[in-house]
């Protein structure tokens, strides 16, 4: 949990107290590159550089505790920014809490798209996968990450050629065998749109699959939404701003995985809306207004 500190008289309290400080890498590319222009116009103060992994050769800005901070980019940017930072709240990425197996038994199982779900160390599952697959009763597994680091993308291994795949995750990620990950029975997911949630309150959202393919638009589900809006309503939350990410399973709505705002990719959601109510959040929680439950 984030520390709190008491309120400040501050001069000039706030939109123009907080400063959002944006991976330029984020937003290129995406509807959303003119993001920070709309929010200096409303009032908010905006940093946007680019991820450098040599902060030898271009040291970061340290921030202090006096600041009202919040980051958005890149899992990398955040991470590196955060070792550099006292500011509150620093960033809307809590990495504990969104391992699968931190906020998962924390929600209804009717709601879990992977409910029947185990965790293994990857190496325990690379040695006893085809006890695994029996167990399942299965030849199609899907196998992800329980942090919310993203060591790798979640995929589904088929029996036959699951060596192939994990040898190719050794080669081409961070995963060891002692990398925790969630193991269930693949699903079909017909379609996937991911909702940003702040302080209860689903605020916007997008699609991002159909099928399995890259498929951004605006319009969402309404029996999805409603899966996002019981997740916002439940007395547990897994952080003031975070997204929920929901899939047609089969026809029926349930909940990919949380992850965190600061990392989190736009699509289509209304980047506006979602940075001005994040901001007043993060304004709250900086004069101790606000702080998120345990």
């Amino acid at each position: 949990m984030r520390p709190v500190i008491p309120p400040q008289p501050l001069a000039n309290r706030g939109r123009g107290s907080v400063t959002f400080v944006i991976d330029q890498g984020m937003l290129a590319d995406t509807p959303h590159v003119r993001l920070p222009m709309a929010l200096r116009r409303i009032g908010y103060t905006v940093e946007v550089t680019e991820y450098c992994r040599d902060t030898y050769r271009e040291p970061l800005r340290a921030y202090s505790a006096d600041e009202c901070i919040v980051l958005y980019g890149s899992i990398g940017f955040v991470e590196q920014r955060l070792r550099n930072s006292n500011a509150i709240p620093g960033a809307y990425y809590t990495k504990d809490r969104l391992a699968c197996s931190h906020y998962m038994p924390r929600l209804p199982l009717e709601l879990l798209g992977n409910a029947e779900g185990v965790y293994l160390p990857f190496g325990d599952f690379v040695r006893r996968r085809d006890q695994i697959y029996r167990l399942f009763g299965d030849s199609r597994l899907f196998v992800r990450p329980d942090s919310g680091g993203k060591t790798f993308t979640g995929l589904c291994l088929e029996q036959e050629t699951a060596g192939v795949e994990i040898n190719s995750l050794r080669q081409l990620t961070s995963v060891t065998d002692d990398t925790r990950v969630l193991i269930a029975p693949a699903q079909s997911i017909r379609a996937e749109y991911r909702f940003f949630i702040v302080e209860g309150k689903v605020v916007t959202g997008s699609r991002y699959h159909v099928n399995g393919q890259r498929s951004i638009d605006p319009v969402v589900s309404k029996l999805c939404l409603e899966v996002a809006q019981q997740v916002a309503a439940l007395p547990w939350q897994v952080d003031l701003a975070y997204t929920c990410d929901v899939g047609l399973f089969a026809g029926e709505p349930k909940v990919v995985e949380l992850n965190a705002f600061s990392t989190s990719g736009l699509y289509a959601c209304h980047a506006l809306r979602l940075f001005d109510a994040v901001g007043k959040v993060a304004w709250r929680e900086f004069i101790g207004e606000l702080s998120l439950e345990s």
